[in-house]
């Protein structure tokens, strides 16, 4: 007498060698899916925001040396004006100009 062992009768599956099917589940592949795709997408996130903020603070860098920029040369230009607005000429002694002294 020959017994063959079927995978129904097998030693490492109880239940099939009690006649009852057992369907495959995949709830530990998808729970460790899902949580492998929200870690990526949230370090993703992470990077994503430090890039951001990297490009947030070169563009404050720009604004603050073009303000930076204009307020000097502001100034430059207002000593350049207040130089061309003095006279070219040489200021001569004038003294029917100066009002007469109390002392005389």
């Amino acid at each position: 007498m020959r017994i063959e062992m079927s995978e129904s009768n097998s030693p490492e599956n109880p239940s099939a060698a009690a006649g009852v099917e057992q369907q495959r589940d995949y709830g530990c592949e998808i729970i460790s899916a899902v949580v492998l795709l929200s870690l990526s997408a949230l370090s993703h996130f992470w990077l994503l925001a430090i890039a951001a903020g990297a490009l947030l603070a070169m563009w404050g860098l720009v604004v603050m040396m073009m303000r930076a920029w204009n307020f000097a040369s502001s100034r430059v230009e207002f000593r350049r004006s207040a130089a061309a607005v003095s006279p070219s000429t040489p200021q001569v002694f004038l003294p029917e100009k100066i009002r007469p002294s109390v002392d005389c």
